[in-house]
């Protein structure tokens, strides 16, 4: 098959409640995965060891909350993770409906994952049930360590944002997104545009993550129709402490779509909704923005969070690509001259 290169046009806690069963002996205790269960199952794991024992941690349900749709569907606690001797040290998180090739996610495997020894986290949309749906299982999850599916919510992603919380103050997220033209479009709210998608998942990713933050020092965060020409910067090379973006596709902000960063700054990085469903009258001033894009919103929510002067730019090397079928709110996969014949 064929891939297009689009270039570089934009398209553009509650898993707190997430439950952990550590099995000890003949007992089972069941509770929400944070800070204090981590500090409890390590606690547990010392004096298992003492004693000989073997302890059993493993995700096995997100029902506490039904209404939140984020399922973890593949994925070991890395405290109990026995596979290998040897950890990897840096997660590398795709996000967004699956699309693109095969072709692409062998450049992603080949120039980023291996390049940054990385493991793989994928939170991605649940793939249709409808039995005109024949696509083969994408190799990205045989890849991934983590993979968490939400459902497709079609123009509904304002129920989404709604989850997150509710105003403390005389304002609505929905005031704020109207001043902003496409940064947080993709509902009934704003349509068009993809911000609210964008910024929704990201937000999936602090409540998905939160629980890995102790077991990895350095965080990739990409899209998942991107093709790398050649590889990612060795992390060796960049230093920690710096927020990592490749030049261009900034649109007067800065670009949305791929960022490196240490575990300190991940959930600062991705914390871009929660405080203007939280306080929607602060943020009113990014009415004054250079433009209204989800490029501007990023950058106007990383100088709130103190971290944009640490950004730091490397040459660009990969495109978001696609293939003929696939759907996006920006872009149709189209070669002049050739189509469905060609493969295309």
């Amino acid at each position: 098959g064929y891939i297009l290169v689009l270039g570089l046009f934009s398209t553009s806690l509650l898993m707190k409640h997430v439950l952990v069963q550590v099995q000890l002996r003949e007992e089972a205790i069941v509770m929400p995965i944070t800070s204090a269960t981590l500090a409890f199952t390590k606690e547990v794991k010392n004096k298992m060891q003492t004693k000989n024992d073997t302890l059993s941690l493993k995700v096995i349900k997100n029902n506490v909350n039904a209404t939140f749709p984020l399922k973890l569907i593949k994925g070991t606690h890395p405290l109990i993770d026995s596979s290998s001797s040897k950890k990897n040290s840096t997660l590398v998180v795709v996000w967004g409906d699956v699309r693109s090739s095969e072709q692409a996610w062998e450049t992603l495997y080949r120039q980023v994952l291996d390049v940054h020894h990385a493991d793989l986290a994928l939170i991605v949309q649940r793939p249709p049930t409808n039995t005109n749906h024949h696509r083969k299982q994408p190799s990205l999850y045989d890849r991934a360590k983590y993979v968490w599916e939400y459902p497709d919510f079609g123009d509904r992603w304002d129920q989404v944002i709604d989850m997150i919380g509710s105003s403390q103050d005389h304002l609505n997220w929905r005031d704020f997104a109207k001043i902003g033209y496409i940064a947080l479009g993709g509902s009934i709210v704003v349509p068009k545009g993809s911000g609210a998608i964008i910024y929704s998942l990201r937000w999936f990713a602090q409540n998905a993550l939160e629980p890995l933050l102790p077991f990895y020092d350095r965080f990739v965060f990409t899209r998942i129709d991107h093709l790398y020409f050649c590889a990612d910067p060795p992390l060796e090379t960049l230093p920690k402490g710096s927020i990592y973006v490749p030049i261009g596709a900034d649109w007067s902000g800065v670009s949305d779509r791929h960022v490196i960063c240490d575990r300190e700054d991940v959930m600062k990085v991705l914390n871009v909704l929660p405080p203007i469903v939280e306080h929607p009258a602060k943020h009113m001033d990014f009415k004054n923005a250079q433009a209204h894009n989800t490029e501007t919103l990023l950058k106007f929510a990383w100088k709130r969070e103190g971290v944009f002067d640490r950004v730091k730019r490397y040459p660009r090397n990969m495109a978001i690509t696609a293939v003929s079928t696939d759907t996006t709110r920006w872009k149709k996969a189209v070669i002049p001259g050739f189509g469905p014949a060609h493969g295309l």
